[in-house]
């Protein structure tokens, strides 16, 4: 595997990527910004104080991913994020009570929604897992369940 000069990305091809990347490994900051603008455009990332390694992570994922059927970055980063503690702990945030009703108007109907256990609820005597299946129902429209109650 030897050095690629004057990187292009239209050398590119499947039996050379990890030539590629062994050359991220090796190329100055100037090189490293000059291909990222190949394949991003000028954007924030270019204002990161010390960013070389962050322009051959980006990089190097986007040639992978371009070549071996790998998640995009934009995917990539929304598993991530979707996956963090925050976004697990989400329904715990309203720390609702067992035997709390929840009371709403829609359309000049009062609806009630019985808080039947950590994550369930009752209501016109069945059980769902959310608060935004029974938003569902009610409006007939997908909605945040916690803002159509109140609780946001």
């Amino acid at each position: 595997m030897g050095l690629i000069k004057n990187w292009k990305s239209n050398q590119l091809q499947k039996d050379n990527i990890q030539d590629h990347i062994n050359y991220l490994k090796s190329a100055n900051s100037i090189e490293l910004r000059r291909i990222y603008i190949e394949y991003f455009g000028k954007d924030g990332f270019l204002d990161v104080k010390r960013p070389d390694d962050l322009f051959r992570q980006r990089i190097a994922h986007f040639i992978q991913s371009k070549f071996c059927s790998q998640l995009s970055a934009k995917h990539h980063n929304q598993i991530k994020r979707l996956s963090s503690n925050e976004k697990k702990n989400f329904k715990d945030k309203y720390q609702l009570k067992v035997g709390t009703i929840l009371t709403r108007k829609w359309k000049g109907h009062e609806h009630n929604v019985l808080v039947v256990e950590k994550d369930k609820f009752e209501y016109n005597n069945n059980i769902y897992n959310s608060l935004s299946a029974i938003a569902k129902i009610i409006t007939g429209h997908e909605r945040s369940g916690p803002s159509f109650f109140g609780l946001k």
